[in-house]
């Protein structure tokens, strides 16, 4: 058996939809870490060393290249310190003899060196990009004419020995080499967080209709009887209906319970930054337990005072069968009642999805 309202079929349709298009986001991150992968890899096939690179194509920039060196390596300049840790501009001299500037961390560059210093030699990989920084140029030009004070390097001979490309250091690995780029990096993150927001937030909800479904089929009757009954009212502010003896909440998928079962009621306003982003009905049960009934992101044509309206309707229905029910946020009242609930001081009614 199936429910046949039209706002449970539709609140249905969105936690379906929700949950197929975070699965559709999570498939496409994954489709695309795997093609990234695959190009990277192909990347490292077909790195080759900066020395020909440069020889070779006329625009060499975006060459994934390495630098074979057995001399350690110079810094001549430090990069403002924006992240942890220092990038470092260095000279490598290739087997060549000639002068390339890398860009790396300050702990990758000792690296290197530890690794000459040990082996003899080193494999320097990364990637071709411009050297156009003026500023930096300078404290190239001056730490050469510091190594080398009898060549009277100008700067009309920097391009000559240094070039107008630098490799900026990367790992030899398919994921080091796939997140190099930053776009494709922020595009891959974003889809993942968003396609698994949506797919766990979906399910969740779907899977409250498919829990009633299959395994109590005998509610919907109930819930449809109570929903279309003489007196039920629909509140689409709040996405609930009232009906005699239960409410039949949409907002979060579908939960209901009886009115006999509520101990207290209250609105919560919700911020981020102080900017309002929504408004919420939360309800304390026999139990000891306080669940988000309906929720209301806040938008141009979202109005408060229908909100409460719908709200105080609510809280009128429920109390002309639990007149006791506590209405509004009290901070020791809730105490109160969620420590003798949880005490077992009061007496829970049965068919309650909360």
């Amino acid at each position: 058996m199936q429910f046949t309202d039209v706002h449970v079929l539709k609140s249905r349709r969105r936690a379906l939809t929700k949950t197929v298009i975070g699965c559709i986001l999570i498939a496409m991150f994954t489709l695309g870490l795997i093609y990234g992968l695959a190009g990277a890899a192909i990347k490292i096939k077909n790195a080759d060393s900066f020395y020909n690179i440069e020889g070779t194509y006329e625009n060499p920039a975006d060459k994934a290249a390495y630098i074979d060196t057995e001399y350690n390596i110079a810094t001549f300049a430090y990069e403002k310190e924006r992240y942890e840790g220092k990038y470092i501009y260095a000279f490598a001299v290739d087997e060549n003899g000639c002068f390339f500037v890398i860009k790396a961390r300050e702990k990758a560059i000792d690296k290197l060196n530890e690794e000459i210093d040990t082996n003899g030699k080193v494999r320097i990989y990364g990637y071709t990009h411009k050297f156009t920084d003026h500023e930096l140029r300078g404290y190239a030009l001056q730490t050469l004419q510091e190594m080398y004070p009898d060549e009277n390097i100008t700067q009309a001979d920097l391009d000559g020995i240094i070039g107008e490309y630098m490799l900026k250091v990367t790992k030899h690995s398919l994921l080091a080499i796939y997140f190099e780029d930053f776009f494709v990096f922020f595009i891959g993150f974003f889809l993942l967080v968003i396609g698994a927001f949506m797919t766990v937030s979906g399910s969740t909800k779907l899977n409250k209709f498919l829990a009633i479904e299959h395994q109590l089929p005998e509610r919907i009757a109930m819930l449809e009887n109570e929903m279309h009954g003489e007196g039920a009212i629909w509140l689409p502010e709040l996405q609930m209906y009232a009906g005699e003896n239960y409410f039949v909440a949409l907002s979060s998928g579908i939960d209901y319970s009886k009115y006999t079962d509520l101990l207290m009621v209250y609105k919560t306003v919700h911020r981020y930054n102080g900017i309002k982003t929504g408004e919420s009905v939360n309800v304390l049960i026999k139990n000891g337990t306080v669940h988000q009934i309906a929720y209301a992101k806040a938008k141009v044509s979202f109005k408060t005072a229908d909100f409460d309206n719908e709200l105080a309707r609510f809280v009128e229905k429920a109390r002309t069968k639990n007149p006791d029910i506590f209405f509004g946020y009290d901070a020791q009242v809730l105490a109160d009642l969620t420590r003798r609930a949880k005490n077992g001081e009061f007496k829970e009614e049965e068919n309650r999805i909360l």
